[in-house]
C-alpha cells in the first residue's frame, strides 16, 4: 500500500473563507460523522462476536478518541461497566433524601479454563422511594444487563444452576422497603478459576429519612466435607468439579421509618 506523505515547510496564509473557530454549523456536522464511526463500529462488533456478553447482554460500548486520548464521541451503546454509576446515584439520592438506595454493586462473577469462559453480574432489589417499594430481582442504576437464560448458560458451560431464589424479606426494612436481593448457587462440573468482584459485604446500605439498612451480601465455595471457603468482596479461588459458588447480593436500605414508628413519632 503506497501512502502519500505531506510535509508542511511554508506557514499558511490567513484564508478569509476558512470556517471560523467554534462554527456551530460545522462543528454539528463533525460530531455527527464522528458518532456515526462509533455506532458502526458497535453494529460490526456485534454482529462478528462469538461472545454471548457483547451478542446477547449487549455488553459492549464503542468510542471515538484522539491521539491525546480525549474523548470525541461515544456511541450510545450503553455497557455495564458503567455500574459505578450505582454508587453515584446511592450518594446523590442519600445526600438529597429523595429515594432509596440499591444494592450499589453489581456481583461481577467470573469462572473459566483453558476451553471456556464466563462472565455475569447478578441483580438484587431496586431501590424504594415515597409511596412505593422496590421491586425484588432487578439491576439499577447499572444499564441494560440480563442474566443468560439457565438453560443456555447449562448448555454451553460445564455447569449447574442449582438455585436462583429471591432472599425473601431482605430488602431494608421502612415505611416503604427495599426490593429483596438474590441468592445464585453454580455447581461445577469441570476444574476452573473462579473469581468474584463486588461490595458491600461488609458495610450494609443505609436506609433514607428514617429507614433502616439493608443488608450485606455474601460470597462463598461449598466444598464437600469441608468447611465453606470464604471469598470475601473480591476474591478468587481454584474450584473443581463438584464445588458450589453462592453469591447472596446485598440489598438497599428502606425509605421512611416504619408505620409504627411513624404513628408514634406522629402522637408526640
Amino acid at each position: 500500500h503506497k501512502h502519500l506523505l505531506l510535509e508542511k515547510s511554508l506557514a499558511a496564509k490567513p484564508d478569509n473563507n476558512a470556517v471560523p473557530e467554534g462554527d456551530p454549523v460545522m462543528v454539528e456536522i463533525f460530531n455527527n460523522q464522528f458518532m456515526s464511526i462509533a455506532e458502526q463500529m458497535g453494529i460490526v462488533l456485534r454482529n462478528t462476536s462469538s461472545s454471548v456478553n457483547i451478542k446477547e447482554r449487549l455488553d459492549f460500548s464503542c468510542a471515538v478518541f484522539d491521539l491525546s486520548g480525549k474523548l470525541i464521541a461515544n456511541a450510545p451503546h450503553i455497557s455495564v461497566h458503567l455500574g459505578s454509576m450505582e454508587a453515584a446515584a446511592n450518594a446523590l439520592f442519600g445526600v438529597l433524601g429523595v429515594l432509596g438506595m440499591s444494592q450499589g454493586t453489581m456481583n461481577n462473577l467470573t469462572f473459566g479454563n483453558e476451553e471456556y469462559q464466563y462472565y455475569e453480574t447478578i441483580c438484587s432489589g431496586a431501590l424504594a422511594g415515597p409511596g412505593f417499594d422496590g421491586n425484588a430481582a432487578v439491576h439499577t442504576h447499572m444499564t441494560n444487563s440480563r442474566l443468560t437464560d439457565p438453560e443456555v448458560h447449562e448448555s454451553r458451560f460445564p455447569v449447574v444452576l442449582d438455585k436462583f431464589v429471591i432472599r425473601r424479606g431482605s430488602g431494608g426494612k421502612g415505611r416503604w422497603q427495599a426490593g429483596d436481593g438474590v441468592e445464585r448457587r453454580i455447581r461445577f462440573l469441570a476444574d476452573m478459576h473462579c473469581a468474584i468482584l463486588s461490595g458491600h459485604r461488609e458495610v450494609p446500605l443505609a436506609g433514607i429519612n428514617g429507614g433502616q439498612a439493608g443488608e450485606v451480601g455474601h460470597n462463598w465455595i461449598d466444598i464437600p466435607g469441608q468447611r465453606a471457603l470464604q471469598l470475601g468482596a473480591c476474591g478468587e479461588a481454584e474450584v473443581q468439579a463438584g464445588h458450589t459458588v453462592v453469591i447472596q447480593t446485598p440489598t438497599g436500605g428502606g425509605f421512611g421509618p416504619s408505620k409504627k414508628e411513624h404513628f408514634f413519632k406522629n402522637e408526640e
